[in-house]
């Protein structure tokens, strides 16, 4: 790890951190971190970069209990993100600035009533949402043997090319617009 902090513990000071290079590895999981976080021991502002790689199954204690969602595969990351503490806190993702990839392989995924499997599946993450007005996020989804199935319905997508614009990642009920090519 290569990392600098300053710390000033008077009132009104400043402390902040450069991340230079954080890794972390277990079992499965490799994580790489770099980037800023300034006014440390206020209302945290965090400018990072996150690559890494993880077993989907690992992702899972991250998300909150509420959210019906099992997952396996494999996902590899790259993401960036530009936020306040207290935005992540409060949930407040419409106010972060997130993008990025994650490359999943062999996923294997069940939401709700809808099952999802895909040998290869790469999501290109945008937030706030540009090209979807009014949706928190964009997703724009390709790969090879996408298979979706709901009740009474199936459709399997030899080479998907999917926009996605989501109103709530976090909620029970997520609301999409989906966009098929």
């Amino acid at each position: 790890s290569d990392l600098e902090a300053t710390l000033d513990l008077s009132k009104g000071g400043v402390s902040n951190a450069v991340i230079n290079s954080f890794k972390a590895r277990t079992q499965g999981t490799t994580l790489n971190l770099s980037g800023r976080a300034d006014d440390l021991l206020g209302d945290m502002h965090i400018d990072a970069a996150l690559s890494g790689s993880l077993p989907l199954e690992d992702a899972k204690p991250m998300l909150p209990d509420s959210l019906p969602l099992n997952a396996k595969g494999h996902a590899d990351l790259d993401l960036k993100a530009n936020f306040r503490l207290s935005q992540l806190s409060d949930m407040d993702l419409d106010k972060m600035l997130a993008s990025g990839t994650i490359k999943l392989k062999n996923l294997d995924v069940t939401y709700d009533s809808l099952h999802a499997v895909a040998p290869r599946l790469d999501i290109a993450l945008q937030l706030p949402a540009k090209q979807h007005v009014g949706k928190m996020a964009d997703a724009h989804l390709t790969g090879g043997g996408l298979r979706v199935e709901m009740p009474g319905t199936s459709a399997t997508l030899d080479h998907p090319d999917i926009n996605v614009g989501v109103n709530n990642l976090i909620k029970e009920q997520i609301a999409a617009v989906f966009e098929v090519k």
